[in-house]
């Protein structure tokens, strides 16, 4: 039998309850580590607690919360309570939301429904948590709302597009997913118009509106949109590219260069390939003059850049 308390649980049975259509009963009972007999009883102390669980009879029977059932306010265990003022607080610092004051009142309101137990590390981690801003443009939290819905329901979406050097244009997509990248959100999608997967950036997409037009997934052309993504940002048209073998770990190397780290990735444990591109060779010794002195590196380019950048480091070097 469980030395756990009979809050503790009420608490655990809420959440299985809430996170399975339907348990079988001596599962349940198991997961609970508890006796059938006693997990009726503590069904009961639940169904008084205002939520309605349903007891099915029969070989496929069990119990489960009655569907459209209007349900008390959600229970949280300790680690859940935690994540959530965390994330509330990783919110305000993506921009997703109005920063300190919507943070605020959110939390304010969430400890309404947590036991007094967990209301102090709440308040803690909603103090004292103070992510390090990425950086990056963020989108709207309408926007991204829209957005993550449409990829769930495959939904196509119509929007305006805005980039620095043209006018906003109407654009239609099958979004599948959204991509936080160091410097921007990305939406991974099917451009209809141009009948090919394309990447676009969610703070330039104004008029987000879903169509209720479903669509049928298309193969991805990479592994993942977070690899269709690092791909698409290495291809941009630079005249110079390279890629530079970093022997540093990835998130060492992302904590250092922030958003300029953008589209690296890792090898292994202790080696991070960071693609880079410039219009000159001028602008791409600048990028490798970033690299702290401690990092050692090669640089896997063309010919005619890697021959470039020797002469132009050999020009410097003669008159220090």
């Amino acid at each position: 039998m469980s030395a756990k308390t009979t809050s503790e649980l009420v608490l655990e049975l809420l959440g299985l309850l809430q996170t399975h259509r339907q348990w079988a009963g001596p599962e349940l009972a198991k997961r609970l580590d508890m006796t059938p007999r006693t997990l009726r009883r503590y069904v009961e102390r639940v169904r008084e607690m205002g939520y309605q669980v349903e007891a099915v009879r029969g070989r496929y029977g069990g119990y489960r919360l009655v569907a459209g059932s209007s349900l008390p306010p959600l229970v949280f265990n300790d680690l859940e309570a935690v994540a959530i003022a965390a994330s509330l607080r990783v919110a305000a610092a993506e921009g997703l939301v109005d920063g300190q004051t919507t943070t605020t009142t959110a939390i304010a309101k969430f400890e309404q429904i947590l036991p007094a137990r967990l209301r102090a590390r709440v308040s803690a981690v909603a103090e004292h948590v103070t992510p390090l801003n990425p950086g990056r443009v963020a989108p709207t939290a309408d926007a991204v709302g829209a957005l993550a819905l449409a990829c769930r329901d495959r939904e196509v979406v119509n929007f305006a597009y805005t980039t620095p050097d043209r006018p906003a244009e109407e654009r239609s997509v099958e979004p599948v997913a959204l991509v936080p990248s160091e410097r921007a959100w990305f939406v991974v999608c099917w451009d209809r118009h141009k009948e090919g997967w394309r990447t676009f950036r969610a703070d330039r997409m104004t008029e987000v509106r879903a169509t209720g037009e479903t669509f049928r997934q298309r193969d991805l052309p990479a592994d993942s949109p977070a690899d269709f993504v690092r791909e698409s940002l290495s291809r941009i048209n630079y005249v110079c590219k390279a890629e530079v073998v970093l022997t540093v770990g990835l998130r060492e190397w992302v904590d250092y260069a922030k958003g300029w780290a953008q589209g690296s990735y890792a090898v292994d444990d202790v080696t991070t390939r960071w693609p880079i591109g410039a219009q000159s060779l001028q602008d791409l010794m600048i990028r490798l003059s970033w690299i702290p002195e401690p990092i050692a590196y090669t640089v896997e380019t063309d010919s005619t850049t890697a021959e470039g950048l020797r002469r132009l480091a050999t020009r410097v070097a003669v008159h220090i």
